[in-house]
């Protein structure tokens, strides 16, 4: 297909994208779905490649060839073109050049075969490794128990910085805005992980602060890229954080080793859920967990202790129910908003 050039056309990048889709009707400013091919569009100056996932009049969303969403007004778009028929990543040697490109020499990128992981240089064996090791733990948890996990498109992403400035720098850059006690953070427009070495590449000091933040925002990463998430849908806060909290009991992140039933269980939240039980816990808890993700926003502790507790029981006991609840909450239309009416919908009906 010719290009098609210029800022006042790309004003009808909406209604040319609906076309492309086979679409018979204009976009109105509700929500379009997702294509499968790929476009090419230059915005600000910047040319973008990527899969279409939802577009309207005020706004497209982009799925780029490395991994990253990308939104823009359809007014910022210079011209546009289909680039191709089907949507297809860099290859790994792409992406690596890429990083290298915007990071710089004072990094090494190390490869494994799901992750491409950017360090200071000489700490190849301490990063690369774990980031491995943690996707095959947790695609080994969910593919016993029945599920049906996806290879990711793309290499997988993360970043590892020397200090905690340049973290929080970043972090900053990328639109995040870390606490004070932010060791790091799956992003999940970015698609990657960032985190600082606590150790300050020092084999002598504790690594396992650095363990803990990692082992949780792995979990996300690899839920987000393999099926069990979506990155383009309003997935329940409870469900995200109850399965990345689920990860971090060793006997899952470590099932070669720990291989008991207890081991799967995380002391720290299972010791909160007990307190919260005890002391605070009232009728329809569970219910205002699964509906909103208001509890978050107040008495996180509490939150993440029963959104735990829950994940755990379901997919320890249940889980094919489990595995159905998971494919509800990922079949909703890319960035649509979702009701509570309709979490809870989503949960009974699985």
């Amino acid at each position: 297909m010719d290009p098609i050039e210029g800022a006042p056309m790309a004003r009808h990048l909406p209604i040319l994208l609906a076309a492309v889709c086979g679409l018979l009707v204009p976009v109105a400013p509700a929500v379009a779905d997702s294509a499968d091919f790929m476009v090419k569009v230059l915005v600000d100056g910047k040319l973008l490649e990527g899969r279409p996932l939802s577009w309207s009049e005020r706004r497209v969303f982009l799925l780029a060839r490395d991994g990253q969403l990308v939104n823009f007004r359809p007014q910022e778009a210079q011209d546009y073109h289909r680039s191709s028929p089907r949507f297809y990543s860099y290859s790994t040697g792409e992406i690596r050049s890429q990083l290298y490109q915007e990071f710089g020499r004072e990094f090494d990128v190390t490869g494994t075969g799901h992750y491409l992981v950017v360090h200071p240089r000489g700490q190849q064996d301490r990063w690369a490794d774990r980031f491995e090791r943690l996707y095959r733990s947790f695609y080994h948890y969910f593919q016993v128990r029945g599920f049906q996990l996806q290879e990711p498109k793309y290499p997988l992403v993360a970043i590892v910085f020397q200090n905690q400035d340049d973290y929080r720098r970043y972090a900053s850059r990328s639109g995040s805005a870390p606490n004070a006690n932010t060791l790091g953070h799956y992003d999940d427009w970015t698609n990657r992980i960032s985190l600082f070495d606590v150790t300050a590449g020092k084999t002598t000091r504790d690594w396992s602060r650095n363990a803990e933040t990692i082992i949780h925002e792995a979990a996300h990463q690899t839920a987000f890229n393999t099926g069990v998430h979506t990155r383009f849908g309003a997935v329940p806060r409870w469900l995200c954080e109850g399965l990345a909290t689920m990860f971090e009991a060793r006997g899952i992140w470590d099932w070669n080793t720990a291989r008991t039933a207890d081991d799967r269980i995380n002391r720290s939240q299972l010791a909160a859920f007990m307190d919260y039980e005890a002391r605070r816990w009232k009728t329809g808890s569970v219910t205002r967990l699964i509906a909103s993700d208001d509890r978050f926003q107040h008495g996180q502790t509490d939150a993440y202790a029963e959104a735990w507790a829950l994940s755990y029981y379901l997919c320890e006991t249940q889980p094919r129910r489990y595995s159905q609840y998971l494919a509800r909450t990922a079949s909703h239309e890319p960035f649509a908003k979702v009701s509570a009416e309709q979490r809870l919908e989503d949960f009974k009906g699985s």
